[in-house]
């Protein structure tokens, strides 16, 4: 619980298998959808936290199904799904407007390693560990397709979205600020470098002017950042 922000206490866990690592969790209408590294999305009742419960799964009868990203908009699921043991990896979609029993709609998988997702509107921008940001066009789930793309260095780990930028995270450089102002010609605005080389661009937010950038061994990184 978090009713009192300087002094958090754990509400309930859902632990999962022994050998299986959770990477990232979308939370609608007491609905959890948490991405494992191995087993693939698990459907989770939280609507009491000190009880979560498995309602449904997707991949997870095929072990080494890793999924990276989850987002949720409206009756589907956008999962960012690295190659593993199964043949759909890049952008999976899902129906989940039974949550218990998530359905394929498509894939799009012209990713070049999916590592994040995150859906605004018609859009779903996609993390490419290889080649940066990829704008997918998801107005019809059933057929996704490319609407535009910004190469960045490699090892890109997570994006989030606001209004007109993307915030890219890098393992060896840093956060890269594009503008998605037109979703099909996202360009590159700056590139913000950590510290010190042990500050490793894991994932970042931004609020306002500011990016809050998660930086390994440099801690959490506060950069104002105000585009020319």
């Amino acid at each position: 619980s978090v009713s009192n922000p300087t002094s958090p206490t754990k509400a309930g866990e859902y632990p999962g298998p022994a050998d299986c690592l959770t990477k990232a969790v979308f939370v609608d209408n007491d609905i959890a959808y948490v991405g494992s590294d191995k087993y693939g999305l698990w459907v989770i009742d939280a609507a009491n936290p000190a009880s979560p419960s498995l309602i449904g799964s997707y991949f997870s009868d095929s072990a080494n199904t890793p999924v990276r990203g989850v987002q949720v908009s409206g009756d589907y699921a956008f999962l960012a799904v690295p190659p593993g043991h199964t043949a759909d990896s890049g952008l999976v979609i899902l129906d989940i407007s039974d949550p218990s029993h998530p359905s394929f709609v498509s894939l799009f998988d012209d990713i070049n390693y999916a590592n994040d997702v995150y859906v605004v509107g018609n859009y779903a921008y996609i993390c490419s560990y290889w080649n940066g940001l990829k704008v997918i066009d998801v107005s019809n789930p059933a057929s996704p397709f490319l609407a535009g793309s910004c190469s960045t260095p490699w090892k890109a780990l997570r994006l989030t979205v606001s209004g007109n930028y993307a915030a890219l995270s890098h393992y060896d450089w840093g956060v890269y600020m594009i503008d998605v102002s037109t979703p099909g010609n996202p360009t590159t605005l700056d590139s913000l470098d950590m510290p010190t080389a042990d500050g490793h661009g894991q994932d970042a937010c931004i609020s306002g002017d500011y990016i809050f950038v998660a930086a390994d061994a440099d801690g959490l990184q506060v950069i104002r950042y105000i585009p020319e």
